[in-house]
């Protein structure tokens, strides 16, 4: 049996393009977490008529604890720069965790209450969601899959539902967020391939 084929260490220009593309991402945080709260608060704004406070709690819940998360990683690294590679390999696993707990945020909102919702409220919904997706993109796609983590689970059960849920049918909305998430998704991977992260 082969012994596997240790990996290379990284080189002092990667690891100094990684640490900008992890500072451009956190450079952002900061004012997201207030606009994460608003657009969640937006999101849940009719779950309590629609007797899903306990979604609101949950949902509520994940945003705010996300939310200082994110608050909390910004002040650690602009105190102490993540240096070496452990180091930096762990900050971005926590940029990546972050986005996952947010992607797992919007997809239980999605199915939960989407549903549920007048064409109105409906609408509201996804124009938070895209508005939201687009923010990510700028923020989150230069820190390795990041965006991805994201993305799919907030975009996915939004377009599942748009194609198959007998009452919320749109082959139009469907489409439409089909082919941002690829543009976004490709537009992702051609910064990384640029910038070589």
């Amino acid at each position: 049996m082969q012994k596997p084929v240790p990996m290379p260490s990284p080189t002092p220009v990667d690891l100094q393009t990684r640490r900008e593309a992890l500072r451009m991402a956190m450079s952002g945080a900061p004012g997201s977490v207030p606009l994460l709260w608003l657009v969640v608060g937006l999101m849940l704004l009719p779950a309590p008529a629609l007797g899903l406070d306990w979604l609101v709690w949950l949902l509520g819940g994940v945003a705010v604890a996300s939310g200082l998360w994110r608050l909390h990683k910004v002040r650690r690294w602009r105190l102490c720069t993540p240096l070496t590679p452990h180091d930096l390999a762990l900050a971005e696993r926590h940029v990546q965790a972050n986005a996952a707990l947010s992607g797992v945020m919007w997809a239980t909102g999605t199915l939960v209450l989407f549903p549920l919702l007048t064409p109105a409220q409906a609408t509201l919904h996804f124009m938070v969601q895209v508005g939201s997706l687009c923010m990510a993109a700028f923020y989150m796609s230069p820190v390795r899959r990041s965006f991805e983590w994201i993305a799919l689970p907030m975009m996915l059960p939004l377009i599942g539902m748009s194609l198959w849920h007998p009452k919320l049918l749109s082959w139009p909305l469907a489409l439409g967020a089909t082919l941002l998430l690829l543009a976004l998704l490709r537009a992702t991977a051609h910064l990384r391939s640029t910038t070589l992260l």
